[in-house]
């Protein structure tokens, strides 16, 4: 093989090695990114099938987030539900619990974003009323 390498033209030779840096700087480690990145995602993608086989959530119920349905579903597990958009796609949730029903809200807490679209992105605030807690925090559609 350098044998053919030595009766090749200088410009030859300057686009073989041209090839190999661009194979060994460029094409490489992107090669390498993407597995880690596909080695990621199926990760991921387990763990989140795991949580879906624990709470028995379908994935096919993962719905678009909807003010109207989410107060509704929020109402089987609160007493009273209210949301309002900050912006496009964000939303500020007022809850009221009544302390009888801790258990059976944070379950509803847990699997919240197995059933919607959504993550939670404000830390969650919890005030104590009479006979309520009263629950706040801002969640974001995905």
């Amino acid at each position: 093989m350098l044998a053919g390498l030595k009766q090749l033209p200088l410009v030859s030779k300057i686009l073989f090695v041209i090839s190999l840096i661009i194979l060994f700087v460029w094409v490489i480690p992107t090669m390498v990114n993407y597995f880690k990145n596909v080695q990621a995602q199926e990760q991921q993608v387990t763990s989140l099938q795991k949580n879906f086989s624990k709470y028995g959530i379908a994935t096919k119920d993962t719905k678009k987030f909807n003010k109207e349905s989410f107060i509704q579903d929020a109402l089987n597990y609160v007493s009273k539900a209210s949301v309002e958009s900050l912006d496009d796609k964000s939303y500020t949730v007022k809850l009221e619990v009544d302390k009888g029903k801790i258990s059976d809200f944070n379950k509803f807490l847990e699997t919240l974003s197995l059933h919607y679209l959504i993550k939670i992105t404000s830390p969650i605030k919890f005030d104590e009323k009479d006979k309520y807690l009263e629950v706040k925090t801002t969640i974001q559609e995905i």
